[in-house]
């Protein structure tokens, strides 16, 4: 009887060695997390690098962290974007947003296929700007926990200073590079944050207004299987996802919702 393709797969992690048995944290966890639907595209596993497979066992081990149930799995455009796409991501970060996507889109007959298009988001950024936006709503998500959504629906513009976000950012990722200033351009142009303002009198600092999408981006991280974006809202409902919580001390805001807002002043 032919031998499928996850049987394959299964094999490869198997014949990899110690030290690929060590990273990938046992096969099974790769059957238990992608069930049938990487009988349709795993086959390609055995054609990539050690490095890659790599990658593939700590997003696996992410997601099946995250929701370690049985007889659940995602989407088979979901499989073959983790095999096309994030094997690719070696950072942290990177994986843990892919992890989430992967976990929270899991179902008993495989049918959400909604994280594809938030998949197609990621890959266009670097894992310097997925950081920086990671950083920029953890600030948001601080800043509205006191202060809500103005409008009723329409989140509050942030502000920050720049050396606090820096900080924060290298607790978040000590090795990356602060590309902030790129990673503006890029987050706005994708729509992931909007009305951007930097200055550079003392203290130097940015604002910008969280959106939707990236409300919704930053949740799924977390695992949360629906689109509510007012679970951004609520840090409470978190799980632990690897990645340190983030805490500012300049976080301030501009008023309403005036389309062409001036510097946000400290509170008092």
């Amino acid at each position: 009887m032919p031998m499928s393709d996850i049987e394959h797969v299964l094999n490869t992690f198997e014949s990899s060695g110690p030290g690929m048995a060590a990273a990938l944290a046992g096969a099974y966890v790769a059957k238990r997390v992608f069930g049938p639907s990487l009988d349709s595209v795993g086959a390609r596993l055995k054609e990539i690098s050690d490095a890659r497979l790599a990658n593939f066992s700590r997003i696996t081990a992410k997601a099946d962290a995250l929701r370690p149930d049985v007889d659940i799995y995602p989407h088979v455009r979901v499989t073959k974007r983790v095999l096309n796409d994030a094997t690719f991501y070696d950072d942290n970060v990177q994986q843990t947003y892919v992890a989430g996507m992967l976990a929270g889109s899991r179902n008993d007959d495989g049918s959400d296929d909604r994280p594809v298009f938030y998949l197609s988001l990621i890959d266009g950024l670097t894992a310097a700007h997925l950081t920086i936006f990671h950083g920029l709503y953890c600030a948001a998500e601080e800043a509205l926990q006191e202060h809500g959504m103005d409008g009723g629906m329409n989140f509050s513009l942030v502000a920050v200073d720049a050396d606090d976000l820096n900080e924060q950012l290298a607790v978040l990722n000590p090795e990356d590079r602060n590309d902030a200033p790129s990673a503006l351009f890029a987050l706005a142009h994708v729509g992931l944050i909007d009305q951007v303002q930097t200055w550079v009198e003392p203290p130097a600092g940015l604002a910008f207004r969280p959106t939707r999408i990236g409300a919704i981006l930053f949740d799924w991280a977390y695992g949360f299987d629906d689109e509510d974006f007012v679970k951004f809202l609520d840090r409470g409902q978190r799980p632990d996802i690897g990645l340190p919580t983030l805490h500012f001390r300049s976080l301030r805001f501009a008023p309403g919702t005036n389309p062409e807002p001036q510097r946000p002043e400290m509170q008092a």
